[in-house]
């Protein structure tokens, strides 16, 4: 269940929460009524207030609450003690067989090659580029990602993909952009610029939408190395990095919605996006995101949402994880 917006209050009335409007709201709305029998997760995500009953009563019967800024970033969780199904489900996680986690490990890999693989294609097919030897690079790959016994493999080979790719893409960008490579931490261009904001803002994405399906983002299959760092957060991203942010940045800088002036380079070192440009970018990658997706009749906020409850359902349950493929 998530509340939206701000002003709402919630209180246990009897055995049932109730939702109403505070007194400094500017919307009047009837009271609403929210069993708490079944409910795994209430989500707030705005200024809102709630009574220590209230979380008691949600809290009592198995559920979780999570606290959500205004733009639906999570900031912090009531979890119930002892035994429940959403402490389960946490355990669930933490604790999948290693052979459930690779299965799954392996099909993000080779979703993520396949997204690669996609488009580059289009971007050959449409735009006449010789990407023959990155292609077949990348095929290989999906290859090896199936002989692989270790997640450690998987990213090895994904990550020689991912060199291709980017060798690849940089055909999409005039030279005045100066991207050959990806560089990170600091980007050293303006497109390893916007491709690293855009994937922060995908991570938001991510992460909400694993958060409001129940599952911690800390315990994951393909990143499960990375210790102390959000590791399911990072998987879901994985799939939607090419057919969210490459493509827009693609766009963005076709349309020539920026130019190389946009962009300073500090002394400390980096490339940054001049904070008109930046707007006007994340308003296009929000734009993306909300957008319906070729092909299906859903938006990739609504994917997201859907792949995150598959995601962690294949992790504590078991059962294959098909990821997202997008297509052109």
């Amino acid at each position: 269940m998530l509340i939206t917006g701000a002003g709402y209050r919630i209180r246990k009335r009897g055995d049932v929460l109730t939702i109403e409007t505070g007194k400094d709201s500017n919307t009047a709305e009837p009271p609403r009524t929210l069993s708490p029998l079944g409910l795994d997760l209430l989500a707030l995500a705005g200024d809102h207030s709630i009574s220590t009953a209230a979380v008691r009563l949600v809290t009592s019967h198995g559920g979780g609450i999570v606290l959500m800024d205004g733009l639906g970033n999570p900031f912090g969780h009531f979890l119930p003690i002892g035994r429940s199904a959403f402490i389960e489900k946490y355990e669930s996680q933490a604790f999948a067989p290693e052979e459930r986690r690779l299965e799954i490990a392996r099909s993000i890999c080779i979703g993520s090659l396949e997204n690669k693989l996609t488009l580059l294609t289009g971007l050959q097919r449409r735009r006449g580029f010789d990407l023959l030897r990155e292609i077949e690079i990348i095929e290989n790959a999906q290859d090896s990602a199936m002989e692989c016994t270790n997640t450690d493999c998987l990213r090895g080979v994904e990550g020689s993909a991912a060199r291709a790719y980017f060798q690849g893409l940089s055909l999409a960008f005039d030279d005045i952009w100066g991207f050959f490579r990806r560089s990170q931490n600091p980007a050293t261009d303006p497109v390893n610029s916007l491709l690293s904001y855009g994937y922060g803002m995908l991570y938001i994405q991510a992460r909400q939408a694993l958060v409001l399906s129940g599952f911690s983002p800390y315990y994951g299959a393909y990143h499960e190395t990375y210790k102390k760092q959000e590791a399911l957060v990072y998987d879901l991203v994985e799939e939607f990095r090419q057919p969210v942010i490459d493509r827009t940045v693609v766009s963005f800088l076709s349309k020539r919605l920026a130019t190389p002036d946009d962009f300073t380079y500090p002394e400390e070192g980096g490339c940054m996006i001049e904070t008109g440009v930046k707007k006007k970018y994340a308003a296009a990658v929000l734009a993306r995101i909300h957008g319906k997706v070729k092909y299906e009749d859903r938006t990739f906020q609504e994917i997201f949402r859907i792949q995150a409850e598959k995601l962690g359902k294949a992790l504590t349950e078991g059962g294959s994880y098909i990821p997202f493929r997008f297509r052109l």
